[in-house]
């Protein structure tokens, strides 16, 4: 799922690019279905290599519906 596959094919077009073990933490690159297991901390700069994830701290807000809903019930509440 999360178009790994599409993915992968893309990133081996480029001759450069090595695939890792997934419990590997030296990455400069990590594309996952879900976020957990993810240290947001460690990617804000403190990493000595530059590193990125295709997740977005706290994206639950974003999406998941229940989180979706008071987010948007407390922005209309601000409106009024």
């Amino acid at each position: 799922g999360n178009n790994s596959n599409l993915i992968r094919e893309a990133m081996a077009r480029r001759t450069w690019w090595i695939e890792i073990p997934n419990f590997n933490t030296l990455f400069n690159f990590k594309w996952q279905p879900f976020s957990d297991g993810f240290n947001f901390d460690m990617l804000n700069g403190r990493s000595p290599i530059k590193q990125m994830v295709n997740h977005l701290e706290f994206h639950k807000v974003l999406s998941e519906k229940n989180f979706m809903f008071e987010l948007l019930k407390t922005y209309c509440q601000t409106l009024k």
